[in-house]
């Protein structure tokens, strides 16, 4: 038994001294795994013992690389150094090494998401001054330390970025493996099932995939559509970009669009589910919604295109003669 916990003692000696193989190390991870705390507290008490504090503090500031840290290391007391070792070292060394994890762990942040719910809409002013809105059923998720390093968020669904200049610190805004890259500038993301449109008012984008693949770089009223299953197609077209961010001002454009895609406008912009009947899909429709409430819509909708409609709760069922 002596032996045994002297191997794990002088494992882990070479271990804390970089001098361990592959070999040593797997032994090592399954010798850590079976101990017991008890045995394990014996085995690490000397070891830590054997060490003075500069060279723990040495040896905690080259895996840290912040001396902030390094105060806190200072200040520990004996017994929770011990605690702390014990707790530290067996996930590390069955995983993938202290220095590794210890600092992943210093340089992980704390992440902010908003919601905007069916049928609703958010608003947010981050903090380097840029403004966000984000659409029904859609979310927006950025770290912590947002405008520190970098300025980086994830869209899930429609949002609206009026983004505020700052030379050298870009502005991110990825939606899955598509990336667009900003410094000061007014822009449209909207992701559905398989594809990304993003519609530029002002300034001037960079649209990567996966960060390295430029795939195009948009001017203002370019709206550019690309299919995330292949990045490689995509199409790019000179339409009024205010367009595409009038939402944001509570007001919904329908522009030659069909009975299917309207009625998914329209499900989202009210919070409901529209099931649709025997509709033509070929007959193409404009019109703009701004203070109507659903029935008025429908009401609408009933003088332009003949339809028969239901409402119960949030459940709305169309139905057309195509005769």
């Amino acid at each position: 038994m002596k032996d045994h916990k002297d191997n794990i003692t002088n494992d882990i000696r070479d271990w804390m001294n970089n001098d361990v193989d592959a070999k040593k190390l797997d032994r090592l991870k399954s010798q850590l795994g079976t101990a017991s705390t008890e045995s394990l507290d014996e085995i690490l008490s000397p070891i830590w013992d054997s060490y003075d504090n500069d060279s723990i503090n040495e040896r905690r500031y080259h895996v840290q690389q912040e001396s902030r840290q390094k105060e806190k290391v200072r200040r520990l007391n004996y017994k929770y150094r011990r605690l702390q070792i014990a707790a530290i070292l067996i996930p590390v060394i069955m995983v993938m090494g202290f220095a590794a994890l210890y600092w992943g762990m210093e340089k992980q942040s704390n992440y902010f998401e908003l919601q905007a719910l069916k049928g609703e809409k958010s608003f947010l002013n981050l903090p380097d001054r840029s403004k966000v809105w984000i659409n029904s059923e859609s979310s927006l998720r950025y770290a912590s330390d947002f405008n520190m390093e970098e300025r980086h968020l994830y869209l899930k669904g429609e949002g609206f970025f009026d983004v505020a200049h700052q030379a050298g610190l870009p502005f991110t805004v990825s939606v899955g493996s598509i990336n667009i890259v900003v410094k000061g500038t007014k822009f449209n993301v909207k992701s559905d099932p398989g594809e990304v449109e993003i519609a530029l008012l002002e300034g001037k984008v960079d649209v990567f995939h996966d960060k390295t693949q430029l795939i195009a770089s948009l001017l203002p009223n370019q709206i550019i559509n690309i299919d995330t299953n292949d990045p490689r197609k995509f199409t790019i077209r000179n339409e009024r970009g205010e367009d595409y961010g009038i939402w944001t001002q509570n007001i919904l454009v329908i522009q030659n669009e069909n009975l299917s895609d309207i009625s998914r406008k329209i499900g989202k912009w009210y919070g409901v589910n529209i099931r649709l009947f025997n509709v033509d899909l070929d007959q193409k429709y404009t019109f703009t919604i701004k203070t109507e409430s659903l029935n008025e819509t429908l009401g609408l909708m009933n003088q332009l295109m003949s339809i028969d409609y239901s409402v119960n709760g949030e459940e709305v069922v169309i139905r057309q003669d195509t005769k």
